[in-house]
Order: C-alpha cells, then structure tokens, then sequence
C-alpha cells in the first residue's frame, strides 16, 4: 500500500512541474517581446529533462535497465544543453 501512495506522489508532483514549464514556455513563446522566444525553447528542454527523470525513476522501479540508461542519457544531454545555453544567454 505504500508503495502506490508512493508512486501517486511523484506522479502527482511530476505532473503539476511538467503542466507548470508548458505554461511558461508558451507564455514565453506567445509574448510580444520576442527576445524571450529563447527563454520559451529552455523551458521547453527543462520539460524533457524533468519527464526522463520521471521516466528513469520508474524504469529503475520495474526493473528494466537498458531504458533507464537511455533515459538517463537524455536527462545529462539536456542537462548539459541547459548549463551551456544558460552561461552563453547569462555571460
């Protein structure tokens, strides 16, 4: 039983993150100042870096290695898209 109370938590919480950075990209990508087109695109990444997480922890749950690899590659890929996007945009 508490494995599942477990699993609505994060999935719960994950969901209402991932709801929140699609509500700022868009808000970003639709504003007159086009300048914050680039804000809108790392919200975007900050969205498919969250969702692997999530997809990795439940991988690691049920047992299946090879797509908890993949989806950690995919969260230090968008990691490091983020840090050298964020140090170019803040120096």
């Amino acid at each position: 039983m508490k494995n599942n109370k477990s699993n609505r938590a994060l999935r719960v919480g994950t969901n209402i993150v991932l709801i929140l950075l699609l509500l700022g990209a868009f808000q970003m990508f639709f504003d007159e100042n086009y300048t914050n087109d680039h804000f809108g695109g790392l919200f975007l990444i900050a969205f498919w870096m969250v969702r692997s997480i999530y997809g990795f922890t439940i991988s690691l749950k049920e047992g299946n290695k090879k797509l908890a690899l993949i989806d950690l590659g995919l969260v230090i890929f968008a990691f490091y898209f983020l840090f050298s996007q964020s140090i170019k945009y803040f120096l």
